[in-house]
């Protein structure tokens, strides 16, 4: 089953230039192709003491996270 806009997720790695870590929580919030005819999912960092990725939105393929 392919993600869906509103599934939550899991981050499988890092992306430090995003100050993120695997284990870090979002939700897909936008699907897109890239260039390449992969799909790119903008996923919305949440996390439950807050800090400064909350809310943050980065694009990431689907190897990068798992579905909640």
């Amino acid at each position: 089953m392919l993600p869906q806009e509103l599934d939550g997720v899991t981050l499988l790695v890092d992306v430090p230039l995003a100050g993120l870590q695997a284990g870090d929580v979002g939700t897909i919030v936008a699907i897109t192709r890239a260039d390449d005819g992969r799909l790119r999912y903008t996923i919305e960092i949440e996390r439950p003491e807050g800090g400064t990725a909350d809310g943050q939105l980065i694009d990431l393929d689907a190897s990068q996270f798992g579905l909640d």
